[in-house]
């Protein structure tokens, strides 16, 4: 049997019974399939309680087609808490499937045409408390955390709730999950994560990927607020990171939010920004300013 790493919160309950050599059969029959519309053909053949159970009971090769079945169910919700405890398992590939598994699943929900309307008030933020959770668990790797940090990004859009990340998130050590966390934030923007994107943007310490984020964000909340011109506190970050000669990507976030700017009050930063020795910068700001 599979191990989990520590949580805080309890993992969801197998259902009872035995799995049946039906659904066994079903499930090794994607395994090394080169259809790729298997998994989608066994997902309509099989319940929710099924593929829970060949999760929980299955030997790993049923488990792991279980994974990659759950994320072709046409009603999903139902195994999504147990997707989540299993993002938390030891064993790399159960972990990995689950969360692919998680993202397909949030993905066909918010897709779907009936969109999230068969969901209970409350799941969703149970389920976000709990991905949060996967973020928090230092025992799983930094792409796993990093995921559950996107499938709440995925939530956030389905909802008019807005799942923010913690400080804790937004100035973690691990860059994979750091970068996820504040691409969660959502202007218009409190004191508190503005004073902490201003220390990332600023910082000689982070990678430029981080602090053109920051960046880009803080420039994005000016927007939302309605200026007419960047402050002198925003040039100045702004000034900073394009001083530092970041690479091309970290560059284009920040133009793409300056020419939303009027052309006088943008035109000494987008000319530093233009300085830039990679040609695809120029590139960016001229198809951008002939859209």
């Amino acid at each position: 049997m599979f191990l989990f790493g520590a949580r805080a919160m309890p993992d969801p309950v197998a259902p009872p019974g035995a799995l049946d050599t039906q659904t066994i059969r079903l499930l090794d029959s994607v395994l090394g399939n080169p259809d790729p519309g298997a998994c989608r053909k066994v997902a309509s053949k099989l319940n929710a309680t099924e593929i829970i159970t060949a999760m929980y009971r299955g030997g790993r090769s049923t488990r792991l087609a279980a994974l990659e079945v759950a994320g072709y169910v046409d009603h999903p919700w139902p195994i999504l808490p147990y997707l989540v405890a299993l993002m938390t398992a030891r064993e790399r590939q159960t972990a990995s499937r689950s969360t692919r598994a998680m993202l397909r699943c949030l993905q066909r929900i918010s897709s779907g045409p009936s969109g999230p309307a068969d969901v209970i008030e409350g799941e969703f933020d149970q389920l976000a408390t709990a991905l949060f959770e996967v973020a928090d668990n230092h025992l799983l790797a930094s792409d796993i955390r990093a995921s559950a940090l996107c499938a709440v990004g995925m939530i956030d859009n389905m909802t008019e709730q807005k799942y923010e990340p913690s400080q804790a998130h937004l100035e973690n050590e691990n860059d994979a999950v750091k970068a996820a966390a504040i691409g969660l934030l959502d202007p218009p923007l409190g004191d508190g994560v503005l004073d902490t994107l201003a220390r990332i943007a600023t910082s000689s310490d982070e990678i430029p990927m981080h602090r053109s984020q920051a960046v880009g964000l803080l420039c994005e909340n000016a927007l939302a607020h309605g200026v007419k011109a960047p402050s002198k506190d925003l040039s100045k970050i702004i000034r900073s990171l394009l001083s530092a000669d970041p690479g091309a990507e970290a560059v284009l976030p920040i133009l793409g939010c300056l020419r939303r700017f009027p052309p006088d009050a943008r035109a000494d930063l987008v000319s530093l920004a233009l300085k830039h020795p990679d040609p695809a910068v120029g590139r960016f700001w001229e198809s951008a300013e002939n859209r």
